[in-house]
């Protein structure tokens, strides 16, 4: 994710889920993300919601970003956030505790409903490089 072995601006879309936050240098794999997306190229990327989940709780994670902060630090880097959204809510969060809700059907329906970006386990964001 560092050090991409392709030419700078070879792909339309770049497509890092649940990466961010086990680099030791996340802002190197921004920008190679950077780099090997055309203008107008889209970045898709999720990672724990850093509002609600410290890197401390997952020793494999090296660091946690808020909302707020990664769209601020891809903004800096030369994006357009598109969107940001929501992906199951941190109060049911859990392997544990989720296995509790007894329905599989009431699990799906947990886990399409819109979450906001504060409550939020995971965030997915979809930015354009812009040209």
């Amino acid at each position: 994710a560092e050090k991409l072995p392709f030419c700078s601006a070879c792909f339309d879309l770049v497509v890092a889920g649940e990466i961010i936050e086990h680099l030791e240098k996340p802002m190197t794999a921004l920008r190679e993300w950077a780099r090997v997306l055309k203008l107008e190229g889209t970045l898709i990327m999720s990672t724990p919601n850093g509002g609600l989940v410290k890197a401390r709780w997952n020793p494999r994670h090296k660091r946690t970003y808020s909302p707020r902060d990664l769209k601020r630090t891809l903004h800096g880097l030369g994006f357009r956030v598109v969107s940001a959204h929501g992906v199951f809510t941190g109060l049911f969060s859990g392997r544990r505790l989720f296995n509790l809700v007894p329905l599989e059907g009431l699990k799906t329906f947990l886990m399409r409903l819109p979450v906001p970006l504060f409550m939020s386990y995971d965030v997915f964001i979809k930015a354009k490089k812009k040209a």
